[in-house]
């Protein structure tokens, strides 16, 4: 059993390392199109999730880790609340974000369908983001007021000091009930809140699937009405059109996050191994996400392959610099070959010149071969050098 526990701490907090590395990537292609004028209103809602999961990873990670660490101040009265405030946080704002957004989204493919040329004059980018923006703003409302509450009942706490001979048994027999009420009234709130939570997430699951499927049971239909004839078939046409990479987006939230959400729900108390399978769940699902926003958008996965070749350029550019810079430092330390020698130092500088010169010729697909060539020359004029 404890092996599994390890096995599973481990591999969630690889996964999540991995979902702040990739859903990083993803949001600075986001917004780097939209920055160039290139994002749509569906770059908006992608942006949303994006920032919603990495702040979940970021959180998560934070927390399970510090969990794992045995040092006093990680088990104290003040780390656990503000665990507890990091939950609130998880549910009243990342939580809402991610489910409502991805209900806009599903409604706003299917209006895309159904409005067709009208859907340009009725909504725009900007619509887009000012209700994006508003779903954000009802979060954190709702995140103040439920830590307000809870800081209410914090506040709340009797300070317990040891009574002294003077006071009577029954005055610190009072103050003892008082205490223990008061933890109890502040246990309470923490399940109150959690069982709230949990339905409410439930509630939005609910919600976001009965939406996905009337949405994109309406669009299925409306492709195959249209597109029933073509000689690549519905799917084909569907699996490249805007539509694709939100509904692969809904399916992994569909397989990855809704049965995590209802075992904490309906499950009371779930053992280790049990809690450790719903995060790496949890982690499934953002990484998938991750990857969809990349790879499968045609204009975020030209836009991250156009920096892989731009850093690549970079970094052949700076090996052929090396090698000049490494020629400056061999011709200066390398004393002058004399006559007669086999090999001449002016004719070995004169070749590996000519070379590197080449070398800034070339195109960039020929810069490994310019630096294994201006190497070879550094070699040889190292060698002749060396034999006079």
């Amino acid at each position: 059993m404890d092996c599994i526990i390890v096995i599973n701490t481990v591999l969630a907090l690889t996964l999540k390392i991995i979902n702040i590395v990739i859903h990083s990537i993803g949001l600075y292609l986001l917004r780097s199109l939209q920055r160039n004028g290139r994002g749509d209103e569906n770059m908006i809602y992608l942006t949303s999730l994006s920032v919603s999961e990495l702040l979940m990873n970021i959180v998560s990670f934070a927390r399970n880790l510090l969990k794992m660490i045995p040092h006093e101040i990680f088990k104290s009265d003040l780390f656990n609340k503000i665990v507890m405030y990091s939950y609130i946080g998880d549910y009243a704002v990342l939580k809402l974000t991610l489910f409502m957004t991805m209900v806009i989204m599903s409604l706003d493919r299917m209006f895309l369908v159904l409005l067709n040329i009208s859907y340009p004059l009725l909504w725009s980018r900007k619509k887009a983001k000012i209700c994006i923006w508003f779903v954000w703003g009802v979060s954190v409302g709702l995140f103040a007021v439920s830590s307000l509450l809870y800081s209410q009942a914090d506040s709340t706490l009797p300070t317990i000091q040891q009574p002294n001979n003077t006071i009577n048994s029954t005055v610190s027999r009072n103050i003892t009930q008082s205490a223990n009420s008061t933890v109890t009234a502040l246990k309470k709130f923490e399940n109150e809140f959690f069982l709230l939570a949990n339905y409410t997430v439930i509630f939005l699951n609910l919600t976001f699937v009965v939406t996905a499927i009337v949405s994109y049971g309406l669009i299925f239909h409306i492709f195959k009405r249209t597109h029933g004839s073509c000689d690549k078939g519905v799917w084909e046409v569907f699996k490249k059109s805007r539509f694709y990479v939100p509904l692969l987006i809904i399916l992994s939230n569909i397989l990855f996050i809704l049965p995590p959400d209802f075992v904490w729900t309906f499950v009371k108390d779930p053992d280790k191994v049990v809690q450790l399978f719903t995060t790496t769940s949890y982690a499934v699902a953002y990484l998938s996400d991750g990857l969809l926003y990349i790879f499968m958008n045609d204009k975020v996965r030209k836009r991250f392959w156009k920096r892989v070749r731009k850093i690549a350029h970079n970094h052949n550019n700076s090996e052929c610099a090396l090698v000049r810079n490494l020629a400056i430092l061999v011709e200066r330390n390398i004393p002058v070959a004399e006559r007669g020698s086999v090999f001449s130092h002016s004719e070995n500088a004169s070749l590996f010149h000519e070379n590197v010169n080449a070398s800034k010729d070339r195109s960039p697909r020929h810069h490994k071969g310019s630096v294994a060539t201006s190497l070879s020359s550094i070699e040889m004029y190292a060698v002749g050098a060396s034999v006079s």
